[in-house]
């Protein structure tokens, strides 16, 4: 019986010790989950701006070359 008993005790220690090494490996997963969502934040905030201003730039070239070529379609046959 007191055999029994020291098998059981250290068959839990051995898994408290596996539980206890998955809540340790589990909490550095979850503080690199949260620093990478953080980092999404940033990036996704930067991708923003930069599509904005590729944008606004788009709108600039597309003014320059309007202005460049007033009449795309000048008539063929003029009076």
């Amino acid at each position: 019986m007191n055999k029994q008993i020291k098998v059981l005790e250290h068959r839990l220690h051995r898994a408290l010790v596996k539980f206890n090494e998955a809540i340790a490996a589990n909490k550095d997963l979850r503080e690199e989950i949260d620093n990478l969502r953080r980092e999404r934040v940033v990036f996704d905030g930067i991708y923003k701006k930069l599509q904005l201003e590729l944008s606004e730039r788009k709108k600039k070239m597309a003014e320059i070359i309007e202005v460049a070529n007033p009449n795309p379609n000048p008539n063929p046959n003029p009076p």
